[in-house]
């Protein structure tokens, strides 16, 4: 299994020829899979930063042309099937949970006699001033 440090201290090879993976968006997503990492380490997983399922979607751009540099494909690829596993680990039924996050209010109050009156009377416009309505 990966820990958050093992993606913040992965380095990968360049390209061959100049072509490979966007490294801006690598490291971006990389960033992100820092994060969910760490809320799961934590014990306080953050809902919709990255899972098992979005990195089987992730579709980096080929760096290509002059002065574009790029991660090998193959090495990233080969690293994000282990964050892949890793965070199968980690999610209940592959990633997808089935339960809404509990929202808990205060209880509410009463309102008052002047606040149900204030509430009730409708508040006369200037029609209502002119018309007498």
């Amino acid at each position: 299994m990966l820990a958050s440090d093992d993606v913040v201290k992965v380095e990968f090879e360049q390209g061959r020829g100049g072509a490979g993976y966007d490294e801006i968006e690598v490291d971006d997503f990389l960033d992100s899979l820092v994060i969910t990492l760490r809320g799961y380490e934590q014990g306080a997983p953050r809902q919709g930063v990255v899972t098992s399922r979005s990195i089987d979607d992730v579709a980096f751009t080929r760096a290509r042309g002059f002065g574009r540099r790029g991660y090998d494909a193959a090495s990233v690829d080969a690293f994000l099937v282990k964050a892949r596993e890793t965070l199968r680990a980690y999610e209940p039924r592959g990633g997808v949970s089935t339960q809404a996050p509990e929202v808990v209010s205060a209880p509410r109050q009463a309102p008052s006699t002047a606040q149900r009156s204030a509430v009730s009377e409708p508040k006369k416009g200037i029609f209502g001033k002119i018309f007498g309505g």
